[in-house]
């Protein structure tokens, strides 16, 4: 998503998961994730990327995983960011 190109500008590092099965990624072969398999990509992502607390910034079904994340991990976040969230 070209949505996120501003804040490059300003000096903040950006970084955005792109989950298996959604966007430009392929479906595994397994099959589409489900939520919790979902959440388990994006911890494992923030943990391996970001490794710092972060301005955590979710829409519609990664506003309930940035809320998850949050509630579960208070340490890696800065701040919550929720753009239409869904099932949050």
């Amino acid at each position: 998503s070209g949505c996120f190109f501003g804040l490059d500008r300003r000096a903040m590092r950006v970084v955005a998961l792109d989950l298996p099965g959604a966007g430009l990624s392929p479906v595994p072969k397994s099959g589409p994730l489900g939520i919790d398999e979902s959440f388990s990509v994006f911890e494992r992502f923030v943990r391996e990327e970001v490794r710092r607390p972060a301005v955590v910034v979710g829409n519609s079904l990664g506003g309930a995983m940035a809320v998850r994340f949050a509630v579960r991990h208070p340490e890696s976040v800065a701040a919550l960011v929720l753009v239409a969230p869904a099932g949050a």
